[in-house]
């Protein structure tokens, strides 16, 4: 469970250009990439993590979903993260980043644009 906070940290990161040194070399990378992963606390499944990132020529997309049950259902948390930009000159420039969330009926979403690298508007539901 730990893992899926460094993960979506990770995702906003790239998102947000901090992947760009290692997208230099995007020609040698696939085009998709899927990776599904179980999430298990002391032993026991409590959920699941699904990652897919797509790249084309002038543009790339990430997806995560994450999806936890604890205590024989009672808490579950659904979270779902999608990034997308623009690749120009070997480097990411994100256009959009979402992050939704539904944790035992409390519903929550992050909402962030970009333009030219840099943030221009950030919607958060509920609002703090």
């Amino acid at each position: 469970m730990k893992r899926v906070v460094p993960i979506v940290a990770g995702l906003v990161g790239f998102a947000a250009g901090g992947g760009g040194a290692g997208f230099a070399q995007a020609a040698e990378w696939p085009a998709v990439v899927r990776a599904s992963y179980e999430v298990n606390f002391n032993g026991i499944n409590v959920g699941t993590f699904d990652f897919q990132s797509q790249a084309e020529e002038e543009s790339y997309t990430l997806t995560a979903n994450a999806r936890l049950t604890l205590l024989l259902g009672a808490f579950t948390w659904i979270g779902e993260t999608r990034a997308f930009g623009l690749i120009s000159n070997h480097l990411p420039k994100p256009a959009a980043f979402s992050f939704d969330f539904n944790a035992n009926r409390r519903i929550g979403s992050t909402k962030v644009d970009f333009e030219s690298g840099n943030v221009v508007d950030v919607q958060l539901s509920p609002k703090p």
